[in-house]
């Protein structure tokens, strides 16, 4: 991801996916970690940032997420 300053920041995603019960797209659930090198900028509130998440996507591809910050 990138900010309008040209800030960077890099994220790895961990998850296990799953189909939901109901057979019409499926389940995530998981850790981010976010990156960058940004020292004061936009971004560097990211910098080191670990946060777990659940996804929910449908056969098209729409999705709803919840994402928490691991303190």
């Amino acid at each position: 991801m990138s900010a309008e300053n040209n800030e960077v920041a890099t994220y790895s995603i961990n998850g296990i996916a799953r189909p939901n019960n109901s057979g019409t797209g499926s389940s995530s659930r998981g850790v981010s970690m976010f990156r960058t090198r940004s020292n004061g900028g936009k971004l560097s509130q990211l910098n080191d940032l670990v946060a777990v998440y659940e996804l929910e996507q449908d056969n098209d591809g729409n999705y709803t997420a919840k994402i928490w910050e691991w303190k």
